[in-house]
């Protein structure tokens, strides 16, 4: 094998993983990135790799960019099941505190966690932004609804929607604005 080759550096990844050396599989998982764009497999393997270095939101973003290149993937399917189970626990929890008329810093706080899990479920956003509203947070609130309102056309539009928009509220604004803007353009 030829170390500018990433099977080369993955092999070694996979041998140290074995023998549970993970900083020194991570340093050769990150040599096959630097000389080959990442597959999902690679993603996933680093992704692992950086949970067992208790790195878990850089492994959480690792497991997201393998979704992106192949959403089928065995491994990403199954983050993304494990994903959804943690952060419907931590719904449940606040459901639960919200039902007893719980603390809404905590509520928030567990709504947050979930949100950290599956940043695109529609229903937290909702939830947390009426937490945010009852607590006063109003800025906090509306921030939710422009995130729920960007999840939503998300996904009933799919790739016609980029995937990272730097100001949601002023594209969406855009996209509100584009008929009225066509209609004027064409009188």
């Amino acid at each position: 094998l030829d170390p500018v080759v990433a099977a080369y550096w993955v092999r070694k990844t996979v041998a140290l993983v074995k023998d549970r050396n993970f900083s020194d599989a991570f340093k050769n998982i990150e040599q096959a990135i630097s000389v080959e764009r990442p597959t999902a497999d690679v993603l996933c393997l680093r992704g692992k790799i950086q949970w067992a270095l208790d790195l878990m939101d850089a492994g959480n973003r690792d497991f997201r960019s393998a979704q992106e290149l192949d959403p089928e993937h065995p491994e990403v399917l199954n983050f993304m099941t494990f994903m959804i189970k943690r952060s419907n626990n931590y719904y449940q929890q606040a459901m639960a505190k919200l039902q007893k008329r719980g603390d809404l810093v905590e509520v928030i706080r567990l709504l947050t966690q979930a949100l950290s899990l599956t940043p695109d479920d529609m229903r937290l956003l909702i939830l947390r932004a009426k937490g945010n509203r009852s607590a006063g947070n109003l800025s906090a609130s509306l921030s939710d609804i422009d995130d729920a309102t960007f999840a939503y056309l998300s996904s009933m539009l799919g790739d016609e929607v980029p995937r990272h928009v730097p100001n949601r509220r002023m594209w969406l604004e855009e996209q509100a604005l584009k008929p009225y803007e066509q209609r004027v353009s064409e009188n």
